[in-house]
């Protein structure tokens, strides 16, 4: 419309907003997720925006030319763990698994014709490397940095949602291993079972 790209929502704001230009705005966010020791609870871990009071996954805007892993780890490290030695960030950002990749229209920043489209990846670490992880905010941005529950009922835009797959992809995963390890001490049963009977 007037030569301007028109998000698929209408949302009455005009122009770019606060958004850095018009049209997809790419953006990353790592989400890391722990399993607490005394709650058994998934955790992630949260900074909470100055600006709206709710929680968010530590993330940002992809630098022109710049890798989409160096994004996910320079954000995390700008928002929450500027303090944390490289060495740990390191072994945090190893593995991930890629969420979601596209738009996200419920970003409070959206206009008719601005949006962000977002990568959103997942990295699931042990308790001993979470305490590992020096947790600071990024004081112009954030009020405070700390691990939450993933059911947590205050976080910002469409982040509840993404929280959620990461939260579900960690209970799979430890169900799965479980009844895997289950099977694997049954069979090991009937096999003793079997061997001492014959």
């Amino acid at each position: 419309m007037h030569g301007k790209p028109v998000t698929p929502i209408k949302t009455g704001i005009k122009g770019r907003g606060l958004l850095g230009k018009l049209g997809p705005n790419h953006a990353a966010d790592p989400i890391v997720t722990r399993i607490n020791p005394v709650t058994s609870d998934v955790e992630f871990i949260a900074a909470k925006r100055i600006d709206t009071d709710q929680y968010c996954i530590p993330g940002g805007m992809v630098d022109a030319g710049e890798p989409l892993s160096a994004t996910l780890k320079r954000e995390f490290k700008e928002e929450v763990a500027s303090k944390c030695d490289e060495d740990v960030l390191q072994k945090v950002f190893a593995n991930g698994n890629l969420l979601y990749a596209g738009p996200t229209y419920n970003d409070p920043r959206t206009t008719d014709n601005a949006w962000i489209e977002t990568y959103v990846m997942h990295y699931h670490i042990s308790d001993e490397l979470a305490k590992k992880i020096k947790l600071s905010p990024q004081l112009s941005e954030n009020s405070k940095v700390k691990w939450i529950r993933c059911d947590h009922h205050n976080l910002y835009g469409d982040h509840a949602k993404y929280v959620k797959m990461a939260e579900y992809n960690v209970v799979i995963k430890y169900v799965t291993t479980t009844l895997l390890n289950i099977l694997a001490v049954t069979i090991i049963g009937l096999f003793i079972v079997i061997f001492i009977v014959n």
